[in-house]
């Protein structure tokens, strides 16, 4: 909350959000690969795959918010700042409790075959096919106390992690004050196949000292996605008789801060609860139907006709995407420099339909479906330069010059808007994510120089310069609206409405170097020589231009998105026999994630973060097939991911997500 005029600069959270969650996730793999040589110049093989996840989660998310609205409650005071923080005179408090259950499965193939010629002309060819389903559930419950004084209280921004303190904890902490808001049960359920077919001639040559080959050839890829959605609302008209009290559970401690002010509560029951006697909606209907509940004295009520059919297609899409590509190259070795020259031609074309309701006074959810088809196209030209000079025998000089795209997603072309409405404390509170049909790739020019030298025993260091020039980059735009009149078209004023959209910026600009050096101590005596070395780092400047604030003096100078000033990574290493296990040490800094339209307070920075993984296998090398152990465990030092807003880097999210530990075991016949 912005309280400037006010306060002379300051500015103050308005809530404080805690997130429980309890995740469990299991991933199993099968993968095959078929050669057939019926000579020794043709090659034929098949190598297909299957991978199946399935995931399960539950959240409480508990929040309380600082209410300053003089509009609704003129007779409260304005709020009045403290030592290190501001108090307010009515609050209320949130509690979300959301069950999701997600599965994804990924087969295909791909088929190939490599013909070798006399004189070494070889002709490869290709197909691959591969289909993947993402089918998702979730079951989310809303409890909250109404906006009263009995839930002032104080922000406190003395730390870094904001606290909060409520002058009546009792009832902030009291489950029976929490009175049943809403259900959404929502259902997702995405399938993609893609196709891909690809040919490769390739020519050597050698005349008057000079060697080489010419390689030509060509790729068509087509992918098609079906993306169908459903989010079934249900109002609770139960008149306060159902409390978060009813599921009550007890305090899980966060690790930032004690979690001693909001009420806890048990999601799986909740859940249980709504799919029975509560209300005992249809689910078999996920998509379509009816899905009113069913319970004779059901607490809950389905949304109406209207708001349930836009409900059921503003997520829904189809989507295709075809890449043409052809491709020349030439590499030629004359002394100790090779040069390899080529040019790439790209064509890519899109097709997205979305659906919205056609505005009419007589509502009718199978005729006022309108569905929009919005078609892209574009054609790249590519063309590349790499140069290596074999300098002595330990030392390589490389220089680059190379042309890159990078296509936005194609589900994200169309025109369209997904609206998400939620009711907080009496308020109407709307998120609404908007596609974009004049999204543009990015497109690059890359430009790098390289030194590497290769040590006697096996290591190398090397450093190396680079500079991209970045047109049209994609990224998040994000902004805020407040007291809206009739955003909709429902005849409701909204007192927030967040929006965000992706959009293009203008040129960026990246300039680095990067360091590496690798270093097995096979030099050492035993045991030492099982021991080894992998650093590298990378430290960059850079800037982008954005369309909307070029003339802005109140917008910083923005860095480019994503875009850490250093990185580094430290492996150490251990392989001896069948074991190996290596400790990496890795370190990004801060960078910008998104750009706020309604104010550089708000932008979005990710802090830096500092995190250790270990990584160790164990090949049974005396057994049939070879199986191989593997146990993973990433962050093992707990380093949360903080999101700051503004230059002033306010704390605006920060999430521990814990230590995730991985066995496996894997083996080839």
């Amino acid at each position: 909350m912005d309280l400037r005029p006010d306060f002379g600069g300051a500015v103050v959270p308005e809530a404080q959000e805690q997130i429980v969650e309890r995740n469990r996730r299991r991933r199993f793999a099968v993968n095959a690969s078929l050669d057939w040589r019926p000579n020794k110049n043709v090659e034929v093989y098949l190598r297909p795959y299957y991978t199946f996840t399935d995931e399960k989660k539950l959240d409480n998310e508990l929040e309380y918010n600082m209410v300053y609205d003089p509009e609704d409650y003129p007779g409260d005071p304005r709020p009045s700042m403290t030592e290190s923080g501001a108090r307010f005179a009515r609050g209320f408090g949130s509690v979300d409790l959301s069950d999701t259950d997600e599965e994804e499965s990924l087969w295909g193939g791909n088929l190939g075959v490599e013909h070798q010629f006399d004189g070494a002309v070889t002709l490869s060819a290709s197909g691959s096919y591969s289909r993947g389903v993402l089918d998702r559930r979730q079951e989310d419950a809303e409890f909250e106390t109404p906006e009263t004084t009995r839930a002032s209280g104080v922000a406190d921004m003395g730390n870094f992690l904001f606290d909060y303190y409520p002058e009546n904890p009792d009832y902030v902490g009291n489950g029976a004050n929490y009175t049943a808001n809403e259900v959404d049960l929502e259902y997702n359920e995405n399938i993609e196949n893609t196709y891909a077919a690809q040919a490769d001639l390739r020519v050597p040559f050698s005349s008057a000292g000079v060697s080489g080959y010419v390689e030509t050839g060509g790729q068509l890829q087509a992918r098609d996605k079906s993306i169908d959605a459903a989010d079934t609302g249900y109002d609770y008209v139960g008149g306060g008789s159902l409390t978060l009290a009813d599921f009550e559970a007890p305090r899980v401690q966060t690790v930032q801060v004690g979690n001693g002010l909001m009420p806890f509560a048990n999601t799986q029951a909740m859940v249980a609860d709504f799919l029975g006697d509560l209300c005992n909606p249809s689910t078999e209907q996920r998509f379509a139907g009816e899905r009113r509940c069913r319970a004779s004295n059901a607490v809950y009520e389905r949304v109406g006709a209207e708001d349930l059919a836009i409900a059921d297609i503003e997520d829904d899409s189809e989507n295709a995407e075809t890449i043409y590509a052809g491709y020349a190259m030439a590499s030629v070795e004359v002394g100790a420099l090779t040069a390899l020259g080529g040019l790439r031609v790209e064509h890519t074309s899109t097709e997205t339909d979305r659906f919205q309701l056609r505005e009419d006074e007589a509502f009718d959810p199978e005729e006022d479906v309108v569905r929009q088809t919005f078609d892209n196209a574009y054609t790249n030209v590519l063309p590349s330069l790499h140069l290596t000079l074999q300098a002595t025998e330990a030392l390589q000089l490389r220089a680059a010059w190379s042309n890159t795209i990078g296509r936005p997603e194609y589900d994200d072309l169309g025109a369209f808007s997904e609206v998400e409405i939620v009711e907080e404390g009496g308020n109407l509170l709307a998120s609404v994510n908007e596609g974009n049909p004049t999204l543009d790739p990015f497109t690059a020019m890359n430009f790098d120089l390289a030194a590497e030298y290769y040590f006697p025993n096996g290591g190398l260091a090397s450093v190396g310069g680079f500079h991209k020039r970045i047109d049209n980059a994609i990224y998040t735009f994000s902004s805020e609206q407040r007291n809206v009149q009739d955003p909709f078209g429902q005849g409701r004023t909204f007192d927030r409405i967040s929006r965000s959209q992706l959009r293009n910026a203008d040129l960026g600009t990246v300039t680095g170097v990067e360091i590496a050096y690798q270093q097995p101590f096979t030099f050492l005596p035993e045991p030492f020589n099982a021991l080894g070395l992998n650093a590298n780092t990378t430290i960059t400047t850079s800037d982008v231009d954005v369309p909307e604030y070029e003339d802005s003096p109140a917008r910083p100078d923005y860095s480019f998105f994503q875009q850490s000033d250093l990185v580094y990574n430290i492996i150490p290493y251990l392989q001896t026999g069948g074991f190996e296990a290596r400790v990496a040490i890795n370190y990004q800094g801060e960078y910008l994630e998104d750009i706020d339209g309604s104010s550089p307070l708000e932008d979005e920075y990710v802090g830096d973060r500092t995190t250790v993984d270990i990584n160790a296998t164990y090949q049974f090398q005396s057994v049939l097939g070879e199986p191989e152990l593997l146990l993973q465990v990433q962050n093992i030092t707990n380093e949360p991911e903080v999101f700051q807003t503004g230059r002033a880097k306010n704390l605006g999210f920060h999430y521990r997500s814990g230590r995730t530990v991985t066995v496996g075991l894997s083996t080839e016949f």
